[in-house]
């Protein structure tokens, strides 16, 4: 508040350098594995994709681009084979954003070295997968001390299919009513 007098440019302005911040981080990681055409195209997808613009626009979206950097910079660790800080951010991204909790999976799959086993690679790559049981565990706290029925979390037996629906739903641009079929008829408006 002291910062920007309450002014709400001041999240703007720091959602937008968490945006570049992981519109580097997609560059450095494709650089990487692919190099400079695929990191300038991979980066501009996401420097252009409508998806980013929510996040910066609300100042709420902090959660969202936080935890996307943190999860990006795990992916980021894990092509530098840096086993440790990919597994920080991993434990980390979560809190803020719980949406990123299966970040481990890319993330395992970049610590794969060429011609190693499965068995070294999950050998290798443990605290990566571990990581995300830190918020799990802490989520689970926390929903059996809730105070108030409804005040947060719930763990319900529809959840997990409700998570499915929503992982399909998402990709196929089906969450936004758009007016078309089969959503509803497309009127004109008044």
């Amino acid at each position: 508040d002291r910062l920007g007098g309450g002014s709400p440019m001041v999240f703007h302005l720091a959602n937008l350098a968490l945006l570049l911040v992981a519109i580097l981080t997609v560059w450095a990681i494709a650089r990487r594995l692919a190099g400079e055409r695929a990191a300038a195209i991979a980066a501009g997808i996401l420097a252009l994709t409508y998806a980013a613009d929510v996040p910066v626009r609300w100042v709420s979206g902090v959660q969202d681009l936080l935890a996307v950097a943190l999860a990006l910079g795990a992916c980021w660790a894990a092509t530098r084979g840096r086993v440790a800080w990919a597994a920080l951010g991993l434990a980390l991204a979560p809190f803020a954003k719980e949406t990123v909790a299966l970040a481990c999976v890319p993330v395992v799959l970049l610590l794969h070295r060429p011609g190693a086993s499965a068995r070294e690679t999950w050998r290798r790559a443990w605290p990566c997968l571990v990581a995300p049981l830190v918020y799990a565990s802490c989520a689970a706290l926390v929903l059996a001390h809730r105070a108030v029925p409804g005040a947060g979390l719930a763990l319900v037996r529809e959840g997990p299919l409700a998570a499915l629906a929503g992982l399909v739903r998402v990709p196929l641009g089906l969450e936004w009513a758009s007016g078309g079929a089969p959503f509803r008829p497309f009127a004109w408006p008044t």
